[in-house]
């Protein structure tokens, strides 16, 4: 890692191995489908819990730099009270 004392550095995994992960076709295309996602739409995904932590307004903010440069992408948010239900995110994507 450039920059860093490689003596100082730890590593730390974000707790799901890459290596297990595989990408399915016929996954994809029926979540697409679900959530009524067209295939040149292009998908980005946010994973995390509902919390201040995680700076949803940030995301947002981004999300809505990249939607006024292309109108064709989505945002998907996933994770813990991520859900119509919790008002204080339907008024953050208002």
């Amino acid at each position: 890692m450039y920059g860093y004392n490689k003596k100082k550095l730890i590593i730390i995994f974000n707790g799901y191995d890459i290596r297990k992960f595989k990408s399915n076709i016929e996954t994809k295309e029926k979540l697409r489908k679900k959530l009524f996602i067209k295939k040149k739409e292009i998908i980005l995904g946010f994973v995390a819990r509902w919390s201040r932590q995680k700076d949803f307004e940030l995301v947002f903010g981004a999300f809505k730099i990249a939607l006024i440069k292309n109108k064709n992408i989505k945002l998907l948010l996933v994770g813990q009270g991520i859900s119509k239900q919790n008002q204080n995110l339907i008024k953050l994507l208002r």
